[in-house]
């Protein structure tokens, strides 16, 4: 198995030696990166999603003291959490295609 950084940070490399071996999967590597890159994006956002999540939680118990309504951030956690799940299996089928 090749690591992945390797193919990530050296294709051209990646690809030669491969070729080596009487095999041209230049093809193969491109698709590889095109997922890999995929996948991080993703993942950047999802966590961006989760840090928005845990913010919000950290608000509603200052809310609630202050005797305010959380229904909206509540609302929001809802949503930020559908987000988050449906990332989730998209990075998880992402990582299967690698």
């Amino acid at each position: 198995m090749i690591d992945i950084k390797l193919v990530r940070s050296n294709p051209d490399y990646v690809k030669a030696a491969v070729r080596k071996r009487e095999m041209d999967l230049d093809a193969v590597i491109d698709e590889i990166l095109k997922i890999d890159a995929e996948r991080r994006e993703l993942s950047g956002k999802t966590d961006a999603l989760k840090a928005r999540q845990n913010a919000a939680s950290k608000q509603i118990p200052q809310i609630k003291k202050e005797g305010g309504d959380v229904s909206a951030i509540m609302a929001e956690m809802k949503e930020l959490s559908a987000q988050v799940k449906e990332a989730d299996v998209k990075i998880g089928e992402l990582e299967d295609k690698q």
